[in-house]
């Protein structure tokens, strides 16, 4: 009986490593077609923005009578739909090749005992590069960029100033949440990307960021109270947004710190015991 367990238990260890060599294969895939892809994403990212505004131009429940008011409901759009760009092009300006390979000088992730390594014997690691949890990462930071846009296309109607006063902070208050954090995700999937050792400061910057800034909302958008009925949506949706931002942290915080992966990417060291 217990010959028969081990003999199930290894075909089971067997299987995990197979199935686990597997996905560790085809994620490495996923940051290549990124990269390969790119021009087109942020080309058929352009043409949705594009789309959403005439949509919610169309549906504006102040339609526009003059150029003026059009540029109004026009215009956070636009900003919206540049906010990524301007993202990923800053942040690849601002890490050349090369830059990505300079380690900070202090360290915030102290859990754990590691061994440093150098620029050459991070690269030789199997453990090196966008692959693997990174790749789900990299994938879950557009996902959650679309997902954000299509939230606030759905909650947020266009408003210029014709719109009562309430509504017209409320729109200003929800573009400058969107654009901002777009803007700051787009920049850690850049960071991710080319393996910059900056990346996970800058994923709990834009974290802690994300939950000042719904309570800025709430705070700013009181000044000119909405109705009743709009206020309660908003306390929903801003509660959503707190919600899934605690969540990814306590999922990918501790990955973060103790991932052989990333700390060999981007912190360039390996467990002491390896």
């Amino acid at each position: 009986m217990l010959s028969d367990l081990k003999i199930i238990g290894k075909q089971a260890e067997r299987h995990v490593r197979a199935y686990a060599d597997r996905w560790l294969l085809q994620s490495a895939a996923v940051p290549r077609l990124l990269e390969a892809h790119l021009s087109r994403i942020f080309t058929g990212w352009a043409a949705l923005m594009a789309l959403l505004c005439s949509f919610k131009v169309m549906t504006s429940p102040t339609p526009p009578d003059s150029i003026i008011t059009l540029a109004q409901l026009v215009l956070p759009y636009a900003l919206v739909a540049a906010a990524p760009l301007a993202g990923y092009f800053l942040a690849r300006a601002t890490f050349p090749k090369g830059a990505e390979t300079q380690q900070p000088q202090s360290r915030l992730a102290l859990l754990g005992t590691w061994k440093s390594l150098d620029l050459h014997g991070a690269r030789r690691d199997r453990a090196y590069g966008p692959s693997g949890i990174v790749a789900t990462i990299l994938v879950g930071l557009l996902l959650n960029i679309l997902i954000r846009t299509a939230e606030f296309s759905v909650a947020v109607p266009a408003l210029n100033s014709q719109a009562p006063e309430w509504g017209q902070w409320l729109m200003l208050a929800m573009t400058a949440d969107l654009v901002i954090l777009n803007f700051f995700y787009m920049v850690c999937f850049a960071m991710a990307l080319k393996g910059v050792p900056l990346f996970p400061r800058m994923l709990v910057f834009t974290w802690l960021l994300d939950l000042q800034m719904q309570l800025a909302i709430a705070k700013f958008v009181s000044l000119v109270p909405p109705p009743e009925m709009v206020a309660s949506a908003l306390v929903t949706l801003l509660g959503g947004n707190v919600q899934k931002v605690l969540l990814s942290m306590c999922i990918w915080l501790p990955i973060l710190i103790l991932s052989r992966r990333i700390n060999v990417t981007y912190r360039h060291r390996e467990p002491a015991s390896a």
